[in-house]
């Protein structure tokens, strides 16, 4: 029998996150490269669900919920240091990514290197972090709305000193004083959606570029931002994804689900609350197609396209 639309997608994902490997060869790796952590064992019942789909059969919800923890499993968060965007974990004989993808990050990291100091975690008078923003135009922050009425309890308008942008924060790395920038006032807020303008000087940091076409579902996507500590709402994940490691910049790699539609766009990277405002960049060519606004475990994240970001500039 034809598989539905919804489990034809999932098998097609499935085999992108794995490439050659098997569920259980894929999570036998993946605790190789992480250590003796608490990785739910589900890659029995992962192998049960690819062989009914790939059978043309609907696998249990069991076994769905399984292959989508091991597809999980496969979305890696990656430390930048000094600017520059590391490589993705892998095993002493590099065979737990497909060869494409390993490609496809290695030339990633070459595009995306000018644009990574302009990417900063923002955080209110007190040091606090509440959010990601990245330069979007001339002394021009975007982030979310909602990171906005965090940081003006619910006001929507700044006063002085109320918050600031730091361009590094980087894991074991030192900012040094010209990394941190005050922001100064909201320059435009979208009415229907979660995307923020805020003025900040920013040094001569260049804007991020935006995509010109919208991704499908599959294409892959990568979000740098600060994912924060997040365990009530990430709970299964986040020792083994972000290793106790918050409030730094990191990477994470992912694709577009399927239903994303503009001006909405959905992807399955490793995120958590602090990524809230990460530019979302296509990995083909290092342009942002969206910017991540929020996550809900084990189902999706949502990201607002940039052609609405784009229209704020205007």
């Amino acid at each position: 029998m034809a598989l539905d639309q919804r489990h034809a997608f999932l098998l097609d994902r499935a085999r992108r996150a794995l490439g050659h490997n098997t569920p259980m060869d894929a999570v036998d790796k993946v605790r190789s490269i992480i250590g003796a952590k608490d990785i739910p064992n589900s890659e029995a019942e992962a192998q049960m669900a690819m062989d009914t789909l790939l059978a043309g059969d609907i696998p249990t919800p069991a076994q769905l919920a399984a292959l989508e923890i091991v597809v999980r499993l496969m979305r890696p968060v990656v430390f930048t240091e000094d600017g520059i965007l590391g490589d993705l974990p892998e095993t002493k004989n590099r065979d737990l990514r497909p060869e494409d993808l390993t490609k496809a990050w290695s030339a990633f990291q070459t595009m995306v290197r000018p644009h990574i100091g302009s990417i900063g975690r923002i955080e209110d008078s007190k040091g606090r972090h509440v959010g990601t923003g990245f330069v979007a135009g001339d002394d021009l922050i975007a982030t979310n709305r909602h990171v906005l009425s965090v940081l003006t309890t619910g006001a929507e308008a700044l006063r002085p000193d109320t918050c600031h942008i730091v361009f590094k924060y980087e894991y074991n790395r030192a900012n040094s004083g010209s990394d941190k920038v005050p922001i100064d006032t909201v320059k435009a807020i979208h009415p229907t959606l979660d995307v923020v303008l805020l003025r900040a000087p920013v040094a001569g940091r260049a804007a991020l570029p935006f995509s010109r076409t919208q991704p499908s579902a599959g294409d892959r996507v990568v979000t740098i931002g600060y994912p924060g500590r997040d365990e009530d709402n990430n709970p299964l994940f986040m020792g083994q994804v972000f290793d106790g490691k918050f409030g730094v910049r990191r990477a994470a790699l992912g694709e577009v689900l399927d239903g994303s539609a503009t001006p909405n766009l959905f992807h399955d990277c490793s995120t958590t609350q602090g990524n809230s405002g990460s530019p979302v960049f296509l990995i083909g060519d290092a342009t942002v197609a969206a910017i991540h606004r929020s996550g809900y475990f084990m189902y999706r994240n949502e990201a607002v396209a940039t052609d609405e970001l784009a229209r704020l500039l205007n």
